[in-house]
Formats: C-alpha cells, sequence, structure tokens
C-alpha cells in the first residue's frame, strides 16, 4: 500500500516507490550590496565579494543602476553572467537599469565584477542568491519600474506559477532611507551614495496581478519585481 512521508529536508515522497511528489520549495541564501561614486575609464571594474552558502538548484541574481554607461559584462569570478532585462529611464534619458543572473553558480565566496564601457556617475549594485530554483525557464516575468520624483511608488506585476516567488530590489536617493513595501521581506539595505534594498516574497505568491509600490522619504530610482519559479 503506497504512503506519503518526509525525507529530512522536507521533501514529500509516495512510498515504497520513493517517487518525489513534491520539492523542496524556493529558499534564500545570501544577500550583498555595494555602492559608488563616480567610474572612468582606466580604473579598475567595479566589483565586491558574494557568499554562495550551500544547496542545490542555486541562482545568483544581480541588479545594477548606474548613469551614462552601458555595462559589457558582468562575472561571479570566473562565471558569466547572462542579462535578463535592461532599460533607460526618464527624466534623465541616460538613467541605465540592469538585471543578470547566473544559474549554479559555485558555492563559497567569490567577487561580482561590473565591467562598464565608458564613465559612469554614481552606482548601486546588488546581489541576492536562493537555492531549489528551476534551473529551465527559470523566470517568469521581470518588471521593471522606474521614477525619480515621487516618494510614493506603485505599479503592477504578474504570477502564473505555482512554485514562484517574487524577488527585487529598490534604489533611491540616500538621503530618505529605507522604504518600506507592502508584503516582502527585507534582506539588505545599503544608504551610502546610491540606497538601496533587496528583498522577496518568503514564500510562494500565488498566480495572479499584484499591485506593488514603496513609500518612504527619498525619492525612488528603480523597482525590480520578478517572478522566480521554484523545482
Amino acid at each position: 500500500m503506497n504512503e506519503i512521508k518526509y525525507n529530512s529536508t522536507g521533501q514529500i515522497y509516495l512510498s515504497p516507490t520513493d517517487t518525489l511528489l513534491m520539492a523542496e520549495p524556493i529558499s534564500f541564501d545570501n544577500a550583498s550590496m555595494y555602492s559608488s561614486n563616480a567610474w572612468t575609464i582606466g580604473q579598475p571594474p567595479k566589483h565586491w565579494p558574494h557568499t554562495i552558502t550551500g544547496g542545490t538548484d542555486r541562482v545568483l541574481i544581480v541588479y545594477v543602476f548606474n548613469t551614462s554607461a552601458y555595462i559589457t559584462s558582468v562575472t561571479y569570478g570566473s562565471q558569466s553572467m547572462t542579462l535578463l532585462k535592461y532599460k533607460t529611464s526618464s527624466p534623465l534619458a541616460n538613467w541605465r537599469h540592469y538585471c543578470w543572473y547566473l544559474l549554479n553558480p559555485n558555492i563559497g565566496t567569490s567577487e561580482i565584477t561590473v565591467t562598464f564601457d565608458t564613465n559612469t556617475g554614481n552606482c548601486a549594485f546588488l546581489a541576492s542568491s536562493y537555492c531549489n530554483v528551476r534551473q529551465t525557464n527559470t523566470f517568469d516575468t521581470a518588471v521593471l519600474l522606474t521614477n525619480a520624483v515621487s516618494t510614493s511608488f506603485t505599479g503592477y506585476t504578474y504570477a502564473s506559477g505555482n512554485t514562484a516567488w517574487m524577488v527585487g530590489c529598490v534604489t533611491y536617493n540616500s538621503s530618505g532611507g529605507a522604504l518600506t513595501y507592502n508584503g516582502a521581506t527585507t534582506r539588505g539595505v545599503r544608504n551610502t551614495v546610491q540606497g538601496s534594498q533587496i528583498y522577496d516574497s518568503n514564500g510562494i505568491i500565488p498566480p495572479g496581478l499584484y499591485n506593488v509600490y514603496a513609500t518612504g522619504s527619498s525619492a525612488v530610482n528603480t523597482m525590480w519585481f520578478i517572478s522566480m519559479n521554484g523545482n
């Protein structure tokens, strides 16, 4: 007779065939952040350390906000990352917003290195890593909202997967301090040069259309909302 049983990590199996019925859900691994003033040609590329602590089916996500320059490459140690989405925004046409990712980054601590093609102004760099993430069709939707003048920022995003987490970040003018946003767990805050925060849903979000917002005393530059699928 078949019966449902759990292993030590909480995965659900059908006994006696040991058929896996439900994979382990997505889990947060680590976050890192870095911000800086202007960068000019001839200086070393911008870089900061990030640690992948372990787990399987890993993903590393890197967000970059900067002015004027295009990014030519992002690496984690010796591993090259893939561009997920890029956008320029108003009111300054040269504001650039990037999201890059890497499947199965190496476990341990390595430098995330961002290379620009020309001089740039203030920059914000953010990274977050997760485990138990689907390694094909990893991302469902990736929505980027931009602004520069408002301290109350609202938009919409959509999730369709049954195992998805919402992940993302906010960048803002550093003088205003941290912002708050609906239904999110904050993973990191940095309020120097170019303020920024990393957040996620910290759990599965049902399929549907979501209203998302940030409020605070500082004007928002960027908000990323990405639906990321679990196994």
